[in-house]
């Protein structure tokens, strides 16, 4: 284990106990656009309704979650033929492709972070890659030490990669992103399939019957909770404001003190919850058989809910004042998040598909928001619309 590390003044100041709601930005930057996965963005101008702005069929396979930054929009996909992925950047205001990428692998599967300007890639063989953002020239390359298959969403904070793998025990790593060296492991009773957490004191990973929390400093562990059970997938677990919430594959969807590893509570919910605060009071936003429902984050109690066309797939994100959902109809809906009324609805011609959050036939894919758009991936394809 290397020695302790301080710690950047920036660090501290993003990682507040506020983090679900000071992550807030102009940019989408993992999967559910921020490091605590809470699913939250703002953008300028937005009153709810949406105009379309662009279509890209990119020719290749299924699309991942978006990144966004710097003007660009950052996705994977699976490669149409073969093994592998292709990394692309468009241009966020016309869709053009700037440029591209192969990310060569055993596996249809990739997943990215993005950060100060580079895009970091991990594929299912462990490889991880760095690029620069406005070129796609590639700054490093470093295979994972230790594991064999690796099937979580990257996570990328202050010069520091977050990953987890598996495939001979179960690992965290803690990652240089300026050269890809490895900082510090972990080890883990699972590894697959939950893309690490940022929240105040640590990053966070969750697996069947098994909850870790670890330093960001040394990857000394804070604590585990286990549930009496084992199993080696997991969920992508969501932090807001010292809370975690779990959805665990083995066993009903849990409420963690961040502090004690405790449970606290549990909710509804299938797809990862996206979070906001209201009139000082917490909501989280998930959908659960079909439904999209509103629920308290202290109560727990459902305060509204939608069921749109009964079709409805992906995991919800929260934009300004608004929630977003797609459907498998290709219906795209914007909710008021206070009372689940509709504000605005649009068709993107294709079915948007729900995340596979437990296979690595394709990137795991997401609806995202940030610098001025929302990017809706739907198979092949991505549609961008800006505030109406």
């Amino acid at each position: 284990m290397p020695p302790m590390r301080a710690i950047g003044a920036a660090f501290l100041s993003v990682l507040s106990p506020a983090f679900g709601v000071a992550a807030e930005g102009q940019d989408d930057i993992t999967y559910q656009i921020n490091l605590a996965h809470s699913g939250r963005v703002s953008l300028s101008n937005f009153d709810g309704t949406l105009k379309p702005l662009w279509t890209q069929n990119l020719g290749v396979g299924a699309v991942s979650y978006p990144l966004i930054g710097d003007g660009l929009v950052f996705v994977t996909a699976a490669n149409a033929g073969g093994t592998g992925t292709e990394l692309f950047a468009l241009d966020a205001a016309t869709g053009a492709v700037a440029w591209q990428q192969p990310i060569a692998g055993s596996h249809h599967w990739s997943n990215a972070a993005y950060e100060n300007g580079q895009v970091f890639v991990v594929n299912f063989d462990g490889l991880v890659q760095a690029f620069a953002a406005g070129t796609g020239a590639p700054d490093w390359s470093v295979q994972m030490p230790g594991e064999t298959e690796f099937s979580s969403p990257p996570a990328s904070q202050n010069g520091f990669l977050y990953l987890a793998g598996t495939g001979k025990h179960g690992t965290v790593y803690e990652v240089d992103d300026g050269d890809g060296s490895v900082l510090w492991t972990a080890k883990v009773d699972g590894g697959a399939h939950s893309s690490p957490v940022l929240g105040v004191t640590g990053v966070s990973v969750t697996y069947a019957c098994q909850y870790y929390k670890f330093s960001v400093t040394t990857g000394d562990l804070i604590w585990h909770d286990r549930e009496g059970c084992k199993g080696s997938g997991g969920r992508t677990a969501v932090w807001y404001k010292s809370l975690l919430f779990v959805r665990d594959p083995s066993l009903q969807n849990s409420i963690l003190n961040d502090n004690s590893g405790k449970t606290v509570g549990t909710f509804q919910g299938q797809t990862a919850p996206a979070f906001f605060t209201r009139g000082g009071r917490d909501f989280g936003v998930s959908l659960a058989g079909g439904t999209l429902g509103c629920f308290s984050t202290t109560t727990g109690k459902t305060v509204w809910s939608f069921a749109g066309d009964g079709h409805m797939s992906t995991a919800p994100i929260v934009v300004g004042d608004y929630v977003v959902e797609g459907s498998a109809s290709g219906n795209l809906y914007v909710l008021n998040d206070r009372n689940g009324r509709l504000a605005w609805s649009g068709n993107v011609g294709v079915p948007i598909p729900a995340p596979d959050e437990n296979g690595v036939s394709q990137p795991l894919t997401g609806l995202g928001a940030g610098d001025g758009v929302v990017i809706v991936p739907a198979g092949n394809q991505l549609s961008a619309f800006a505030p109406g």
